[in-house]
């Protein structure tokens, strides 16, 4: 977060003296659905969700892959990224889709699949030293195979500490690229402090926007996108609750903390009704109504039920793992979208306090007539990692 402040005061001053009223480029002509032609749920909402977006036959692809949320990379390859590569081939589409719309019923976060496999070998190793104890003369044998195991196990410390492990969605953001590190996060062309200002989406970086449309349940995800146009049609009306932690130090946190008071002055100064809990507390339960924004931390896998939310409503909570599943309780993600969230986002594993979008950089996108999907890419700081967006791409509140 350098020169923290400085840009603070550049997004708050100048985007509304400067910005157009409507930058966006993203129309359903630009959005690519993708979803699990294994999955009846995910067969029916990618056919529901066409109907409501207008989304164009042919911007309808769908893939053979597993239900589950986790899968190596080789099945992401194999089953995912592949397909996709070839279905926009075949229909010659690269240069028109700017955004993937993954569907409820496909999978949510990468494993490192070598991991499994030295896993596997390293218990087949113990299985043969087992049976080699029970005979003599087996010692040298028996140290051999430790040294390999442990040789096995280096190997598994190595790849971890590369984290080479992302969401789907983010892993997508490179669709179009071969060779890229896939240790760490690629730094996002699109992220307001590369540019510091406000960078329509186009073909200029050659990568591609996800949202994710999902959920707990079938009901709860499709809910996601009747309440999106909802507020596009009577517009986004309702409270903000930023919670913030008091922290004095410097370094992430502190620079976090001090972001978030920041951002509700923001929010107050643009109309909201806002209000800032600044101390080691959360909100308590049923304190939030009518909520049109939540940002804040931090509960880890803790849902605290203090929300109603308005059609429309966008929260975010800062915390390591709360969009491991969409389908346990407890994180926040999936606790948000059963409660009728429009908007939400969230690691699958670690990703590190800064690789959340900057709010302020998000919601002045979003103001200044910008779809969530390019307000959140123009907010987010990489690509290749673990944060994954939680909403209809297309839903744009402040077009008007």
């Amino acid at each position: 977060m350098k020169n923290f402040f400085f840009d603070v005061f550049l997004l708050v001053i100048a985007p509304f003296m400067l910005m157009p009223t409507d930058l966006s480029a993203l129309t359903a002509d630009h959005v690519l659905v993708v979803y699990n032609g294994s999955n009846r749920d995910s067969v029916k909402m990618a056919q529901e969700y066409r109907k409501l977006r207008s989304i164009p036959d042919k911007n309808m692809c769908y893939v053979i892959c597993p239900s589950r949320e986790t899968i190596n990379r080789d099945t992401y390859n194999e089953k995912i990224r592949d397909p996709i590569r070839k279905y926009i081939a075949e229909n010659n589409l690269k240069d028109k889709i700017f955004c993937i719309a993954l569907i409820y019923g496909m999978p949510l976060k990468i494993t490192e699949g070598k991991i499994n496999k030295l896993n596997n070998e390293i218990n087949k190793l113990k299985r043969i030293i087992k049976d080699k104890k029970k005979f003599i003369k087996a010692e040298n044998a028996i140290k051999l195979l430790n040294k390999e195991i442990k040789e096995k196990k280096s190997t598994i410390k190595s790849i971890k500490k590369e984290r080479r492990e992302a969401s789907v969605d983010s892993e997508l953001n490179m669709l179009f690229e071969d060779n890229y590190n896939l240790a760490g996060w690629l730094v996002n062309p699109y992220y307001f402090y590369v540019h510091k200002t406000l960078v329509p989406f186009s073909k200029k970086f050659n990568i591609v926007m996800v949202s994710r449309i999902d959920g707990p349940t079938y009901e709860s995800a499709i809910q996601l996108v009747h309440n999106a146009l909802e507020a596009e049609k009577y517009g986004l009306h309702g409270n903000a609750y930023i919670d913030a932690r008091g922290l004095k130090s410097n370094g992430a946190y502190g620079d976090m903390d001090k972001l978030l008071v920041i951002t509700s002055k923001f929010l107050r100064a643009k109309g909201f009704n806002t209000t800032l809990e600044n101390t080691s507390k959360l909100f308590g339960k049923g304190k939030c109504p009518n909520t049109a924004i939540y940002w804040g931390w931090y509960a880890l896998q803790n849902y605290h039920d203090s929300f109603t939310f308005v059609p429309g409503a966008i929260g975010v909570h800062i915390a390591s793992s709360e969009c491991v599943s969409l389908r346990k309780p407890r994180y926040w993600c999936p606790e948000f979208i059963k409660r009728g969230i429009t908007v939400t986002m969230g690691p699958v594993n670690e990703p590190y306090v800064q690789a959340f979008p900057h709010p302020i950089v998000f919601f002045t996108a979003l103001l200044n007539g910008f779809s969530v999907a390019e307000s959140y890419y123009i907010a987010q700081t990489g690509v290749s990692w673990q944060m994954v967006l939680i909403a209809d791409p297309l839903y744009t509140p402040f077009r008007k």
